[in-house]
């Protein structure tokens, strides 16, 4: 988890040092929260690769299509991070990442309770750090991916475009 927050802050206040000291900026605030949640979307893609059967035990009522529903999940979070990043879809992507996460609470919630999946080890103390966090996310996602549309300007800083 920690891990998942050096990532998304990480990002964010790369972009905000950008605006804040470059003589130019391109990139506005909003813009950087768009960014960061984005990169954030695609480690988690990318985890759902590199690891699937930690999160195929995560799914138990899937049986033996735990794996390919790993894999789904990995490639579902990868299409909204790249539609997180076009303006067009910018608010579609948003909202199927906050029902995502929203949807994904009760399998983080499995994992922690009987110790399977990443970052489970803890046991139900994960529960008490993941609640918060996962309410965080999605109110991110929703600051950043819908309640504006900063990306829109980079065709044309400083001028929003329709």
């Amino acid at each position: 988890m920690l891990l998942m927050y050096g990532i998304l802050f990480g990002v964010y206040f790369i972009f905000i040092l950008d605006e804040k000291f470059a003589e130019d900026p391109k990139i506005r605030f909003g813009q950087s929260g768009v960014f960061s949640i984005s990169a954030l979307f695609f480690f988690l893609s990318a985890r759902h690769f590199y690891a699937p059967a930690d999160y195929a035990d995560m799914a138990p009522f899937a049986g033996h299509w735990g794996l390919p529903l790993s894999y789904a999940v990995g490639v579902f979070l990868g299409i909204c991070a790249i539609g997180l990043l076009v303006w067009k879809t910018q608010k579609v992507a948003a909202v199927a990442m906050m029902l995502f996460l929203a949807a994904a609470l009760p399998f983080h919630f499995y994992g922690a309770v009987h110790s399977v999946g990443p970052d489970h080890d803890l046991g139900p103390m994960y529960i008490v750090m993941r609640i918060p966090s996962e309410f965080f996310m999605i109110w991110w996602v929703w600051r950043f991916g819908t309640f504006q549309t900063p990306l829109r300007e980079l065709r044309d800083p400083g001028k929003l475009v329709d």
